[in-house]
């Protein structure tokens, strides 16, 4: 009996003192934007806007994507059973791992009772988090560099490359923005230039095109397509602990229960 209630104490002591540990965490955080210009009524453009954000702090890592979830209604329209759009909500969705883990936790909220699903912390990076560094080895072959500009001050680079042969609706221009300032993000490679420069901006300019439907012929303006990275400042400190714990607690058994 004295055993088993050594034990206990001397549990709730190590569980406290690694709830002591967690609320020292200081975390530091990025967000990744993606913008693109969408054309649902020609000619006019929509602007198409995603954003991830990663914060890291201690052994852990916290993913959050925006899920858009849309809710409809059965109407009658022209005598018809009709599934309308009625409006469409936006939350976030947290993908939790350890420092040099393969597998991590998904929830759907902080109120989810478990979480959703393991997930391989490749399949995140490859499906979420790629930045567009992969554009680079192609630069040689497919466009030519038209001008680099260096601040003086900073060290920061633009560069400004052109497709030899354009498409119409594919890029015909690409913008690569370099800072002399380390960027050091989890999941995230960043493409380096050189040993002092490091990509946070990539931009492609679409040539323009026509366009012959029935709602619209004519040319379609160039649009845009951009990914930028930017630190932030954390101020949701208090829930991404409670994601952490979460994590603790379901990670063990969910991790072990999934392993095949």
């Amino acid at each position: 009996m004295r055993y088993f209630i050594f034990t206990i104490v001397a549990l709730s002591i190590l569980a406290h003192g690694a709830s002591c540990q967690e609320k020292n965490i200081e975390f530091d955080g990025a967000r990744v934007d993606n913008h693109f210009d969408m054309f649902f009524t020609l000619p006019v453009a929509a602007e198409f806007d995603r954003s991830t954000f990663i914060y890291f702090g201690g052994d852990y890592c916290i993913v959050q994507q925006p899920v858009e979830k849309i809710i409809s209604e059965r109407r009658k329209i022209d005598g018809k059973d009709s599934l309308v759009r009625k409006k469409s909500l936006t939350y976030y969705r947290s993908f939790i791992t350890r420092k040099n883990q393969k597998f991590g936790l998904v929830y759907d909220s902080l109120q989810a009772v478990k979480a959703r699903a393991k997930y391989p912390v490749d399949s995140l990076i490859n499906d979420e988090l790629v930045f567009p560094k992969h554009f680079y080895p192609l630069i040689d072959s497919l466009a030519r560099l038209v001008k680099s500009t260096k601040d003086l001050s900073s060290g920061d680079v633009i560069e400004r490359f052109e497709i030899i042969n354009p498409k119409p609706g594919k890029p015909d221009s690409l913008y690569y923005y370099y800072s002399s300032a380390p960027i050091a993000i989890p999941l995230i490679n960043p493409s380096v230039k050189n040993s002092d420069l490091f990509l946070w901006k990539f931009e492609a300019i679409m040539a323009a095109k026509v366009v012959d439907v029935p709602s619209y012929k004519g040319p379609l303006p160039r649009k845009k397509w951009s990914v930028e990275i930017n630190k932030i400042i954390v101020q949701n400190k208090a829930e991404l602990l409670q994601f952490i714990q979460k994590f603790n607690r379901d990670e063990e058994i969910y991790l072990k229960q999934h392993s095949n």
